[in-house]
């Protein structure tokens, strides 16, 4: 006998990000800091209901080390229904991936964050740890002109000469966009080259991207 539950696909509706402080140096905190500079940009934006989106976080660095002296990545500080970090790559926790950490993609949901007519991606980090770790290698420490650790900021504030407290804006999108489903979803990340949870991406022509210098 069949069943008189009848099940509907969820309505999920991709939408457009942009930054929200487009003004903004976003060289500063770098050049001043003891650490590469790099470029982000917001992509596949998918609003699930209930203030929670799914998006991707695509990064990228002017310079790394081999991923032999990478002993984490991780992205802290999440507003999220799934938890606060999403581990990207992590000797200590046997999450090792044949990744570029100079290039690379992650898609996790959170919260937006509502400002005025839009809703933004609520401020989170992305940690960096080189050359500690189990059975890293510290082949390339000796000639490693940044720390060894260091955190990239998302956010938008900043000084009254636009220097930007903060490595990547805040991306940014239509508040009447929002779908009005909800559906379950888990935090990810996507790969091209293997099974693990990163990948080494270029971003699509649909994203917006906030350059250095």
């Amino acid at each position: 006998m069949a069943s008189p539950i009848r099940y509907s696909p969820v309505e999920k509706r991709e939408l457009q990000a942009t930054s929200k402080c487009p003004d903004w140096n976003f060289d500063w905190k770098c050049t001043n800091g003891n650490y590469p500079c790099a470029d982000s940009s917001v992509s596949d934006v998918t609003a699930l209901g209930n203030n929670e989106y799914q998006i991707t976080f695509n990064f990228n660095a002017d310079n790394c080390a081999d991923i032999s002296n990478l002993g984490e990545l991780k992205v802290i500080g999440l507003d999220s229904p799934n938890g606060g970090t999403d581990l990207l790559f992590s000797r200590n926790s046997n999450k090792v991936t044949d990744m570029d950490p100079c290039h690379w993609s992650a898609t996790f949901v959170i919260y937006g964050e509502a400002d005025g007519d839009s809703v933004c991606t609520p401020s989170f980090q992305v940690q960096y740890d080189w050359f500690s770790g189990a059975g890293v290698s510290t082949s390339e420490q000796s000639s490693w002109k940044y720390a060894g650790s260091y955190d990239y900021l998302v956010g938008c504030n900043g000084d009254n000469q636009n220097h930007s407290n903060a490595d990547f804006p805040q991306y940014c999108w239509p508040v009447s966009a929002e779908a009005s489903s909800s559906s379950s979803s888990t935090t990810s990340t996507t790969s091209t080259t293997s099974t693990t949870s990163t990948t080494s991406t270029t971003p699509t022509t649909s994203t917006t991207t906030t350059k250095k210098g």
